[in-house]
């Protein structure tokens, strides 16, 4: 994708040296959008050649071209396998997921005994069933829709080889009844690449973590930084590392080789070196601190269509929750992205 944002940046510093201040302080900041960009889609450029071969016995397909393959079957989300440039990209399947590490406030609302219908969106991506899988003959697109049983949804998700080798994965939620789903944490997914890929470049709301409640203070830009610098030590270990407005991310290893993400409209992401269930205190506040959090040689990555706002008007209630303009509507859970490949040689 080739964007063509303009923003304008508006920084307010101290002149001279004050009591508390010291000269160039920055007291007050803003950005302005002033210029939306147009997408263009650069993917019909390639003229690679993409085949597909289809093994009844294990019920695969594997999608290969010049220096990658891909293989999709019914199990897990159906991408069972990335490989480029013969190295294998995905180290645990591709997860559907609705659930965050709770924070202080959403513990301060939600209770265990009291909140069923919450604390089952825990489960909700996981437990789920099959109940269609095609290719289409003319293109390598695969199709699947899975229904989730513990909030009476279905969920379509769609797989495009391009000729490039890149993958477009698109991902839909459809709920029967939407009013009912209520505080739903985040509708996303994950993906596990080697430790290998932990320089980080992004382009979106940064430097620091923000979430779509608390990113006014976080501007749009270009960031570099380790995956080591998405950890907040929060000193019991919740949900943390949040990006938002995010147009691309790319996740390279010191050769400048890697994965990129983008999407023609913006995702939030985050990158760990542990997994959500790491963060997780459970249904019930567990006593756990920083200590007990240990980084594993994996890189654990969310890329979400949007996750719920963390709130703070207060810590006990579902008054503090996130206002409802900074919560997610079950029937909007629909998004676009597309993974490519970086400098493989």
């Amino acid at each position: 994708m080739k964007w063509l944002y303009y923003f304008i940046n508006f920084s307010v510093k101290t002149t001279k040296e004050a009591k508390l201040l010291p000269k160039g302080y920055e007291i007050a900041q803003d950005q302005f959008l002033i210029q939306k960009a147009i997408p263009k889609n650069d993917l019909v450029a390639s003229k690679n050649k993409v085949k597909s071969k289809y093994n009844k016995k294990n019920n695969t397909y594997l999608v290969s071209g010049k220096g990658f393959s891909y293989i999709f079957n019914s199990e897990n989300l159906g991408l069972n396998s990335i490989i480029y440039s013969n190295k294998e990209m995905l180290l645990a399947p591709i997860e559907l997921n609705f659930w965050r590490a709770l924070t202080d406030n959403d513990y301060g609302a939600f209770k265990p005994e009291k909140d069923i219908d919450f604390f089952k969106w825990r489960e909700a991506a996981a437990t789920r069933s099959l109940v269609s899988f095609s290719k289409e003959k003319s293109s390598n697109t695969f199709v699947y829709v899975f229904e989730h049983p513990t909030i009476e949804a279905s969920n379509k998700i769609t797989y495009i080889v391009n000729n490039d080798g890149s993958l477009t994965v698109e991902s839909e939620l459809t709920p029967k009844n939407a009013s009912q789903l209520k505080y739903m944490p985040r509708y996303g997914m994950t993906l596990v690449l080697a430790k290998e890929f932990d320089n980080v470049n992004y382009y979106g709301k940064g430097p620091f973590e923000n979430y779509i409640d608390r990113n006014t203070a976080s501007k749009i830009g270009l960031y570099e930084a380790k995956v080591a610098d998405f950890y907040v030590p929060y000193i019991r270990p919740q949900e943390n590392g949040n990006r938002t407005d995010v147009r691309n991310v790319s996740f390279l290893n010191n050769n400048k080789e890697g994965v990129k993400i983008t999407t023609k409209n913006t995702i939030e992401f985050s990158a760990h070196y542990n997994s959500m269930k790491d963060f997780d205190g459970g249904n019930t506040k567990s006593q756990t601190h920083t200590s007990d959090v240990t980084p594993q040689d994996f890189v654990f990555i969310t890329v979400d269509y949007r996750q719920m706002g963390v709130g703070g008007d207060n810590s006990w209630s579902k008054e503090g929750l996130a206002h409802k303009q900074y919560q997610i509507n079950p029937e909007n859970c629909s998004y676009i992205f597309t993974i490519s490949f970086v400098d493989f040689q």
